[in-house]
């Protein structure tokens, strides 16, 4: 029996296709995801992956940009801006211990005061008890970055305002956690710039995942433009005896 010999270029061609749809579908994930470990490795309390993470090599090179000592800021950013991220979170703790918790169940987006280095959506939380209160979302520009600021109202006073506490020292706060949260907002900016901007309009989180230091909110985006799902990424830390909640980064994937 004479064995049949395969075309070449054609085994060629359908190859080269395979590698540029795979690259196409990659490079979308990498847009969104940034292809790495959550923020809890940065803190080295990984669980060992991710449902958004790669590899371990990854994000032990990651971890190693960040420092525990000194406060690493993006070019020209001043130091008293990312003390107002880190204190506007602390301040919005009770909202997010309600997120971290799986207290919420859906979050609607009813205006955006965009102005040109502060964002604030007026937002309407419907809680798995069957209640609802209004509150806002509040974001911050730095650069090209939309830093995502703080969480007001919600059942927790005035829903209208900024949180106005004090900025504290740099030895008051945990600089390795801080560190961090700049990093994941930077990588978060394509897609915390569609909350910013007023692009969407509405999430429903289907669950939360726990890790050891961290809650993932499983969500479901609606916007002006596409539907897409994602995750909403908080981290915790003891400090001071008292556990405190940051959201560190959103990420998103287009529905098809």
């Amino acid at each position: 029996m004479t064995k049949q010999k395969g075309n070449p270029k054609r085994s060629v061609a359908f190859a080269t296709a395979l590698m540029l749809v795979s690259l196409a579908a990659f490079g979308a994930a990498f847009y969104f995801l940034d292809g790495m470990a959550l923020v809890e490795e940065y803190l080295g309390t990984g669980d060992g992956g991710s449902a958004t993470g790669t590899g371990s090599s990854e994000a032990t090179e990651s971890a190693g940009r960040v420092s525990e000592d000194t406060l690493q800021l993006p070019a020209g950013m001043p130091e008293e801006f990312a003390l107002r991220i880190w204190q506007e979170q602390v301040d919005s703790q009770a909202n997010l211990s309600r997120l971290a918790d799986g207290e919420v169940e859906h979050i609607k987006v009813s205006g955006t005061d965009l102005q040109e280095d502060v964002s604030t959506l007026s937002i309407t939380a419907s809680f798995r008890d069957g209640t609802s209160a209004d509150g806002k979302l509040g974001f911050r520009k730095f650069g090209s970055v939309w830093y995502v600021a703080y969480v007001t109202g919600l059942r927790e006073g005035d829903a209208g305002t900024a949180p106005t506490g004090p900025l504290p020292a740099v030895d008051d706060v945990d600089i390795g956690l801080l560190n961090a949260i700049l990093v994941e907002n930077e990588k978060s900016a394509p897609v915390s710039e569609e909350y910013a901007t007023g692009i969407v309009e509405a999430i429903r989180i289907a669950g939360v995942v726990k890790g050891r230091n961290t809650a993932t909110l499983k969500i479901e985006m609606n916007e002006t433009h596409e539907e897409g799902y994602g995750d909403v990424i908080l981290v915790t830390k003891d400090i001071g005896g008292k556990p405190y909640w940051f959201i560190a980064r959103f990420t998103k994937t287009v529905a098809q």
